[in-house]
């Protein structure tokens, strides 16, 4: 391996890890906006879950590509959020405390 691609290399991992950064800043900012929502009464909790459900198993359905790796794509983000779901109800106080 020569020194362009031992560059080539580092840049790779360099931009792999930006990628990786900024899901987890979408992630953070997509969960805080739900939160909020919900704290205001905005949006349900249970009907956005049920909504999210919908919405992948739609997607999934109707993707002109039904490649192994697009479905793969959208049941993976599309679980990551309904896990972040998850941890908001967690963490939610009850509105009746």
């Amino acid at each position: 391996m020569d020194d362009r691609d031992m560059k080539k290399l580092i840049l790779a991992g360099k931009l792999v890890e930006a990628t990786l950064e900024g899901d987890q800043v979408t992630r953070l900012l997509i969960g805080n906006l739900v939160s909020f929502l919900m704290k205001n009464g905005t949006v349900s909790y249970e009907d956005y879950f049920q909504f999210t459900q919908q919405t992948k198993k739609y997607l999934i359905e109707t993707s002109e590509d039904t490649s192994e790796s697009k479905v793969k794509m959208i049941e993976s983000i599309f679980d990551l959020h309904l896990d972040d779901l998850k941890e908001i109800k967690a963490i939610e106080p009850k509105k009746n405390e």
